[in-house]
């Protein structure tokens, strides 16, 4: 599915948007879009080599390989 947009109308309240229950449709259509794709339609959740916590992203140690990615676009934490 493409992202849906809400019609917020030209200017407020002119009567051009979309109705609130229309704007709420979309909503509930994109955030279910997200639910399933990272996660079971509930909970979302990323499994695997990749994790995700507090805004961080970890990749397992064995998830990268010297063929996948160069010295040039590693950076160490410090």
């Amino acid at each position: 599915m493409a992202k849906q947009a809400i019609n917020i109308g030209t200017t407020a309240n002119d009567g051009t948007g979309d109705t609130v229950r229309a704007a709420f449709d979309k909503t509930n259509d994109n955030t279910n879009e997200l639910y399933n794709l990272l996660g079971d339609g509930s909970t979302l959740s990323i499994t695997g080599d990749v994790s995700v916590s507090a805004g961080a992203v970890t990749i397992a140690n064995d998830a990268v390989t010297t063929d996948k990615v160069t010295d040039a676009n590693i950076t160490s934490a410090k």
